[in-house]
């Protein structure tokens, strides 16, 4: 009895704290949804996946309330202030506890405001700059253009720079530079500012950077426009190892820079993310899952069309994806420190009063302070981040390197701080000798003195610096002492000039210029594979004379199509004649009033049929007109004949008078020996020369002595060449290399190469017989062949630098048209000619026998009226008269003929002899009108 007491005094304990620990429950813990808002444009594809990941990562750490954050995302057009208004209120009718966003300066005032009204915690992440614009319900995870100043001042200060050139875009970004700009003038340092206009390509603006010779250079420009202003300012020669850059944005290690890792430029950026925070594997496992997800899972996310949203393959994150994560970190901080709260939802056209907890949230989230992947996560007063960490990077040939890093004011250099510049002074030395040669090596112009490599520029010498990157070598280039290529001078000795002399003689490494490779300076020095290929060609001065001919007018057609156009006049004039003859239709009377002699004629005699046709050719008129089917048809198909041929000879005729065809007094190398009047020459003991003399062709053997016999046309340079080419006015032509040829023409307008190549031939790089560098030259030569680099350098230098003076309008070369253009005209006449004949035939056929009364006399008669049409003697015949039976069916009167030949009609319908033949016709003058209806009748069957 006792234990059923205690018992039973227990139960209503136990139940006690039960119902205690339901009601604390109820009172402070967080909802079991918490909606969190986000407000994106529709290209940020990778925010959006990083808001998604930062949404799912977080959840898990309010699973313990069995609570879990719901993403609400608008995507809206952040330039249309009305959308942006009503997708917001839209949000806020969804209850969020904050919202992010707008990633940029569009949009984001409003979304403030909207904030402010209804005490919505406010996260966003962009570059600020509209100072006055910050709220108490704001806070930005962007740092501060102050910070960011302070920070770029102080790495130009470290890195050295008195003399530098700020390059940007924005007219707001001039803010990142108010304070280096300060200390600049404080320190005296000399800064030069260009601005880049939209309406105008980069090179413009980054021309004149070129021309104040500063090698130190800010680039401040949106991340999206980075490698366009690269790839320009590579054009105008301002990317090279010389050259060190300073770029602005956070997100440049994200950037795809492959094309130019290899120019040996100092590239020099910050970087915010840590790539080696531990939520960065997260990340990467988030962003693996989501895109090998299902399309229809991806939608429930909320996925912009169910696409993967960033690459699987991506190495790097964007700042602003970072700061979004850790944005959402510090948010679940706050919310697990405030705990106590509930939602509610915001109609924007009532008066609602504003959200009582989220002036407590911005609070609590101000004193949250963590390490994110953005670093140190902390604000000040203001809302702004604080206790910023950034890594310096630099761009290396396989990624980006950190070299220090940048914290409380100080540039903390690493072990790696130079390691984007090893130093010129430790690597190999390879000595070079060249001739000067435009445009493979020339002086370089400068109103300094210059010293070194410097004082050269062209093919060969860019080509060496991309050599040396490749290599990990520097190049001293000399040019040779005697101006030579290389000859042997003395057989006995072995001695050679030149470039080949001083390799041999170990007073240059290698020689590198436009150095033909032949056979017997392969027997003194090594040559590495081509660098290009060129060929003997000849370069003469274009004739100013016109060419004129008498002949000029046949030029638009082909002597066949001549031909055939005079063969169709004869043919289808013969047609025209006899299908006139064959059809009944184009014989009538000539005089139909005079019955007496009844006379059939034909206007398509043979004058008339040649008369029509050339008439109709010659776009004139005839007076034969055709009356038959068959002639109209052959008249109308050899009308659309004569618009084609006479349309093309017009259009053709007006191309060859208008275009100038200047005539040159050769074609070829073979023209140029027969002839006398004009002088031939080529470079003295060059490579050339060589071949007219070494050559077997009978040919080039006769002109080897030419120039024997006349040494004056052996020149001791190109460029002498060249001049003697443009002084002699026709009077000389010169052999040289096509290379050459090229870049003279481009720049020489009265200069032409004249004919093909008489050979073909490359230049390569000279070494000692035996050199190991050999064959690491051929190998880089081959991979820069590979990957273009050498044609890009051809262009730069034959074309761009200089180039381009001598273009001519594009010009379509002038054929005489053919059998190939013309045919099918021809075809069509041919079918249409047919056709007329055996439509005419036909005509000749029925007519005769509907004129025939008895069938058995139908093969006779058909018979002499072919044999008639056939003789073409006559044009005229008399009328055929076959007897009527009745005109008529009315019993008046009947039709016959006298014995005589009269007719004579009686009231008994009787006929009369030629004796009454005229008293007939005075008493009833309607036999006469009857008797001319006879004959019309006649003449219209025939």
């Amino acid at each position: 009895m006792t234990n059923y007491r205690q018992h039973n005094h227990r139960y209503p304990m136990i139940i006690w704290i039960i119902l205690s620990i339901i009601f604390i429950e109820n009172v402070y813990s967080l909802p079991h949804v918490i909606p969190v808002g986000a407000i994106f444009s529709s290209n940020e594809l990778e925010e959006q996946q990083a808001f998604h990941m930062a949404i799912e990562r977080f959840s898990t750490n309010l699973g313990h309330n069995n609570s879990s954050f719901e993403p609400i995302i608008k995507i809206v057009d952040v330039e249309n202030a009305f959308l942006v208004y009503r997708d917001v209120c839209q949000l806020l009718q969804r209850s969020p506890v904050a919202i992010f966003g707008p990633f940029n300066a569009y949009g984001a005032q409003q979304l403030q405001s909207i904030c402010e009204n209804y005490e919505i915690p406010h996260i966003e992440a962009r570059m600020l700059v509209d100072f006055g614009s910050r709220t108490d319900l704001s806070i930005n995870m962007y740092p501060h253009h102050s910070i960011l100043s302070k920070v770029f001042g102080d790495l130009i200060e470290t890195l050295d720079w008195h003399m530098f050139v700020i390059v940007y875009e924005d007219s707001e970004s001039i803010i990142h530079f108010s304070q280096y700009l300060k200390q600049a003038h404080d320190k005296n340092w000399e800064v030069r500012i260009f601005q880049l206009q939209p309406d105008q390509p980069y090179r413009e603006i980054l021309w004149q950077v070129k021309q104040t010779e500063f090698l130190h250079i800010v680039l401040d420009v949106k991340t999206e426009h980075i490698i366009e202003v690269m790839k320009q300012a590579q054009q105008v020669g301002i990317l090279s190892e010389k050259h060190k850059y300073l770029i602005t944005s956070l997100d440049l290690h994200t950037l795809d820079l492959e094309d130019f890792r290899h120019s040996r430029t100092n590239i020099t950026s910050l970087r915010i993310v840590q790539e080696q925070h531990p939520n960065m594997e997260n990340w990467n496992k988030y962003v693996t899952m989501t895109t090998t997800t299902t399309t229809t899972a991806k939608n429930n996310l909320g996925f912009v069309g169910g696409k993967d949203l960033i690459d699987p393959n991506a190495r790097h994150v964007k700042s602003i994806s970072a700061m979004i994560f850790d944005g959402m970190e510090i948010l679940t901080t706050a919310l697990l420190e405030l705990n106590e709260f509930d939602t509610i939802s915001i109609d924007c056209q009532s008066n609602h009063d504003a959200w009582q907890y989220g002036t407590t949230l911005i609070n609590y989230i101000r004193q949250v302070a963590t390490e994110g992947i953005t670093g140190w996560v902390g604000f000040d007063e203001s809302g702004f981040r604080a206790n910023l960490t950034f890594d310096i990077v630099t761009m290396t040939e396989n990624d980006f390197e950190q070299i220090g890093f940048w914290k409380n004011g100080v540039v903390h250099k690493t072990e790696r701080w130079y390691y984007h510049l090893p130093s010129q002074a430790k690597m190999p030395l390879i000595r070079v000798t060249t001739v000067l040669n435009d445009p493979f090596v020339m002086n370089a112009k400068s109103s300094k003195e210059l010293h070194g490599n410097d004082r050269y520029e062209g093919f060969v010498v860019d080509m060496m610096k991309e050599i040396g990157k490749f290599l990990n070598v520097r190049f001293e280039i000399n040019l040779v002492k005697d101006g030579a290529y290389g000859a042997l001078i003395n057989t006995t000795t072995n001695e050679w000039n030149g470039m080949i002399g001083e390799v041999i003689r170990s007073e240059a490494d290698i020689a590198v210029a436009d150095l033909t490779i032949n056979s017997n300076r392969e027997l003194a020095v090594d040559f590495t594979y081509p660098f290009m290929s060129t060929g003997i060609s000849i370069i003469y001065k274009k004739p100013t004379t016109k060419e004129t001919s008498l002949w000029s007018f046949l030029s638009p057609f082909s002597m066949v199509v001549w031909i055939c156009l005079l063969a169709a006049i004869v043919s289808i004039s013969l047609i025209f004649f006899y299908v006139g003859r064959f059809t009944p239709y184009e014989w009538c009377d000539p005089h139909p009033c005079k019955h007496h002699e009844p006379v059939l004629e034909n206007q398509c005699n043979m004058r008339n049929s040649f008369w029509c046709i050339i008439g109709s050719l010659m776009q004139q008129g005839s007076d034969v007109a055709p009356k038959a089917m068959s002639t109209r048809i052959i008249s109308a198909i050899w009308y659309f004949f004569t618009l084609i041929i006479v349309s093309s000879y017009t259009a053709n005729l007006a191309a060859f008078l208008t275009v100038e065809k200047v005539p040159f007094p050769f074609e070829n190398v073979e023209q140029l020996a027969q002839q006398t009047k004009i002088k031939y020459g080529c470079l003295k003991n060059g490579a050339t020369h060589k071949f007219f003399a070494n050559s077997k062709i009978p040919l080039y053997r006769k002109m080897a002595e030419f120039m024997e016999q006349h040494p004056e046309v052996l020149m001791p340079s190109n460029a002498m060449g060249r001049e003697r080419v443009e002084k002699q006015n026709g009077k000389y032509a010169f052999f040289m290399e096509s290379a050459t040829i090229e870049y003279i023409t481009e720049r020489y307008c009265n200069l032409t190469q004249v004919g093909g190549l008489l050979d073909s031939k490359g230049y390569g790089v000279a070494t000692r017989k035996g050199a190991k560098i050999r064959a690491s030259l051929s190998e880089v030569i081959l991979k820069l062949q590979e990957t273009g680099v050498l044609q890009q350098l051809k262009d730069r230098w034959w074309k761009q630098k200089g180039g381009g003076q001598c273009v001519a309008a594009p010009s379509t070369p002038l054929n005489e048209l053919g059998l190939k253009n013309l045919g099918g005209v021809f075809v069509v006449l041919v079918v249409g000619s047919l056709a007329a004949l055996i439509f005419g035939i036909c005509e000749f056929v029925i007519k005769t026998r509907i004129s025939t009364n008895d069938s058995t006399t139908f093969p006779k008669d058909l018979c002499e009226e072919f044999k008639f049409v056939l003789s073409c003697q006559k044009s005229t015949k008399s009328l055929k008269r076959r007897s009527m039976k009745s005109l008529s069916q009315t019993p008046a009167a009947t039709i016959g003929s006298g014995s005589g030949g009269g007719v004579g009609i009686t009231s008994s319908g009787s006929i009369n002899g030629p004796n009454h033949h005229h008293q007939q016709q005075q008493q009833h003058p309607q036999l006469l009108m009857m008797s001319n209806n006879i004959y019309d009748n006649a003449a219209d069957i025939y």
